[in-house]
């Protein structure tokens, strides 16, 4: 991300909210795909005081962390999109084919 933090280039993170943790990307930093470990591991934790603790790998929630910077040149238009395809892929709507093999 680094490299890519040039004039006229642009990037997106990934894991976590790379605005926060790589200060030099900021000028290409559009946003970042998010793994939500905090309300992952908030879930676990009460599924384990309910006594229903998921046994092998657990796939948590993710997110699309703000644009930053670049809130203003997003169009809201596309914000929309992505709320709906963010609802859609929570609600099952749009199916990715994908099977979670956990």
């Amino acid at each position: 991300m680094k490299a890519a933090s040039k004039p006229g280039t642009y990037c997106i993170g990934v894991d976590n909210d790379q605005w926060e943790t790589i200060p030099e990307a900021r000028p290409c930093l559009v946003s970042s795909a998010m793994k939500m470990i905090t309300p992952g591991v908030f879930d676990l934790i009460m599924a384990a005081k309910e006594g229903h603790f998921p046994g092998g790998n657990f796939v948590g929630p993710v997110g699309l962390a703000p644009f930053h910077d670049f809130d203003s040149q997003i169009p809201q238009v596309t914000k929309d999109k992505l709320l709906g395809i963010a609802a859609a892929l929570g609600n099952g709507t749009i199916n990715t084919g994908v099977i979670n093999p956990y």
